[in-house]
């Protein structure tokens, strides 16, 4: 492997965060001495490295930070290594070791390499889509030069296999592979022969059908506009798929094994409060049981609180952090976006948010514009001060880790403005403890079906995040 290689002395960094746009200044403290000896280590079987260093530090009340290419990492104590992979051939890595007292927002000097892995292109946007009992897999070819060959492996519990095709190769169908979850390995070679890192990609391969949930007793009798605009696209959108009542949950009259994503989309006025009949101990039941056994939750608008309803979020820690207006809404001149760049963390090439419009805006703002001028319900439903619920600051980049390793939580977006991890408005839950389906939970005002006086310029970014969000929780 041949790198380029470059040590830095790094002082304080200037950070941009903050719904107010105020400025963060990381502060050293010439009482923590910075690491020395950095360097890596890199391990070509599993595309990885080992950064190690000295650190002077006592292991009492000191925390070690890594700031890196893909984020931030946090190691309690004074840590003298890390592990880190994939490594990505021909990609720019940067990591950057401080020290910081856990008493103070204090660090020290930080030290910082830089290298790149060469080799292949590997190929990118890599895409599942079942069709019954075939799987079709898409990705786009790299523009860094042509391939050899591109090297498609899988494996599961059930099944395994391989297919090498032509490096000009653009989609790959398997048919009858066993129902089970795979794990898909992607490699390339190019020209010279140069291996590319290996690209991981889950997808299970199960249920293709798709409910759509209401607590009204079908399609036709649902009254709210958003909530039948909601449906009248589903329904255009999915033909394997099919209605369910909650009464039909609750007396069990639905299978719901059956389906791979089950959405409710409930926006009524006044609706933050749920109905009745989905907080049935009956139906509570049957809905956590399909989550715990693999199902996958679309929920949208006041249906993202049902999360907490069925115990996949502890209400204990996010009750109180429930962020909402359920009222009659009003004429603004706005255009709503959801904010996808939370300050150390950049989500917008997330699958949800897929060929959306994505508008680089002030304050180092990445943005997806939802709705225009006019009538806005302003209908909100998400989570509003979580970091001081968990006992975080709203900008302390350990939060992000700390959700994910503490409750499976993803937050994906926020308000337009808002820059740091404040508020929880698109929100994904991975597959965690007793829970073994995923969920995708949009609570933003900007996320409205129908807007009430005219057409909304932007109601097919509305449809293409459904739909992304639907076809994501298909690969779970």
């Amino acid at each position: 492997m041949k790198t380029k290689i470059v040590f830095l002395l790094m002082a304080a960094v200037l950070l941009i965060t903050g719904c107010q746009k105020d400025e963060e200044i990381e502060i050293t403290d010439p009482m923590l001495k910075p690491v020395s000896d950095l360097k890596y280590e890199f391990f070509a079987n599993n595309d990885s490295i080992k950064l190690s260093w000295n650190n002077p530090n006592t292991p009492a009340g000191v925390s070690t930070i890594i700031r890196h290419t893909n984020g931030i990492t946090v190691l309690g104590g004074a840590q003298n290594s890390a592990n880190f992979g994939i490594i990505e051939t021909n990609k720019d890595y940067v990591y950057t070791v401080k020290v910081k007292s856990t008493a103070e927002n204090v660090y020290s000097l930080g030290s910082t390499v830089r290298f790149v892995r060469e080799g292949a292109y590997n190929v990118s946007d890599i895409t599942f889509r079942q069709e019954e009992d075939s799987v079709i897999i898409n990705w786009k070819l790299p523009q860094g030069g042509a391939l050899g060959n591109i090297l498609i492996s899988w494996k599961s519990d059930v099944a395994n296999g391989t297919k090498t095709l032509g490096g000009g190769e653009s989609q790959l169908k398997l048919v009858g592979l066993p129902l089970a979850a795979y794990q898909f390995a992607f490699v390339t070679k190019d020209a010279q022969g140069k291996s590319s890192h290996t690209s991981y990609q889950p997808f299970r391969v199960g249920p293709t059908k798709v409910g759509f949930l209401s607590k009204y007793p079908n399609a036709s009798s649902i009254i709210d506009d958003d909530e039948i605009a909601a449906a009248q696209w589903f329904f255009k959108t999915y033909s394997n798929s099919a209605f369910i009542s909650f009464n039909d949950v609750k007396n069990g009259s639905v299978d719901l094994k059956q389906f791979r994503v089950i959405w409710w989309q409930s926006d009524e006025l006044g609706g933050k409060d749920l109905p009745a009949i989905a907080k049935d101990p009956a139906v509570v039941q049957a809905m956590a049981d399909y989550h715990k056994q693999g199902g996958n939750l679309f929920l949208t608008t006041f249906a993202t609180y049902y999360l907490q309803t069925i115990g996949r979020l502890p209400k204990e820690k996010f009750a109180e952090s429930n962020n909402y207006g359920d009222g009659a809404g009003g004429v603004n001149p706005d255009v709503w976006a959801v904010s996808v760049n939370l300050k150390s963390f950049n989500y917008a090439t997330h699958p949800l948010y897929r060929d959306l419009i994505i508008n680089n805006t002030g304050n180092n703002g990445k943005e997806i514009p939802l709705i225009g001028a006019g009538w806005k319900e302003d209908h909100n439903c998400n989570w509003g001060g979580i970091p001081a619920m968990q006992g975080f600051a709203n900008d302390d980049d350990a939060f992000v880790p700390y959700m994910l390793n503490t409750y499976g939580f993803i937050n994906l977006g926020s308000w337009g403005h808002v820059r740091d991890y404040w508020q929880g408005g698109i929100v994904e839950t991975t597959a965690f403890g007793s829970f073994k389906g995923s969920a995708i939970a949009i609570g933003l005002g900007a996320y409205e079906w129908n807007q009430n006086n005219g057409v909304n310029p932007y109601q097919s970014q509305i449809e293409k995040m459904t739909k992304n969000a639907i076809e994501y929780l298909k690969t779970k």
